[in-house]
């Protein structure tokens, strides 16, 4: 239930961005203005960038059918997206890029300063609140991986490590927390990572 509405709420969002308009904001407002997006798909771009998306979608649920072993070797999700963006580029179609500004300039070095903020006992609480979270969710997300397959267990306290010395670095540039989370890893596992 919980994985299936967190699916629909991706999906409400994303289908404005493969039709190339903005999302009206939150996830019921994605929803309730579905109705309204198909009657936005209008002029060469929105067409272009919709029969992309429609497509893509298409070669995903096939790929897996496909006979032989090449669906096996080669994951579904990888295939359509090499092979939109190889329609894009043969054919010159005018789709609606995403366009992405501002993620390099947001990001900010930590100053030798900010260090002196670690005294405050308030932030030392959140510092430690976000690590328990974080921790917490990813050891309950690779639990949950580790029942999905047959392949190799998760080690936990290298996985731990790795998430330390993630965050450290997220830290000091500025960056959000990073965590595992179980949608992310039931994709790879399903993909056959």
């Amino acid at each position: 239930g919980m994985l299936a509405g967190i699916g629909l709420v991706l999906i409400g969002s994303q289908l404005y961005a493969m039709v190339g308009v903005g999302a009206p904001g939150n996830g019921l407002d994605n929803l309730a203005g579905l109705p309204e997006l198909f009657t936005r798909i209008t002029g060469a771009a929105a067409i272009s960038s919709t029969a992309i998306g429609v497509g893509t979608i298409i070669v995903l649920i096939l790929w897996k059918r496909l006979p032989g072993r090449l669906p096996q070797m080669l994951p579904g999700p990888l295939v359509a997206v090499g092979l939109a963006t190889a329609a894009v580029a043969v054919f010159d179609l005018p789709v609606a890029p995403i366009k992405v500004q501002g993620l390099i300039d947001s990001l900010r070095l930590t100053g030798l300063d900010d260090f002196g903020l670690l005294a405050d006992v308030g932030l030392l609480g959140v510092i430690l609140a976000f690590t328990l979270i974080a921790s917490a969710e990813s050891l309950f997300s690779a639990a949950a991986v580790d029942r999905m397959h047959d392949g190799p267990r998760t080690r936990y306290n290298k996985e731990l490590i790795a998430q330390g010395t993630g965050n450290t670095i997220c830290g000091l540039v500025g960056a959000l927390p990073m965590t595992a989370v179980i949608v992310r890893s039931a994709a790879n596992v399903q993909a056959g990572a």
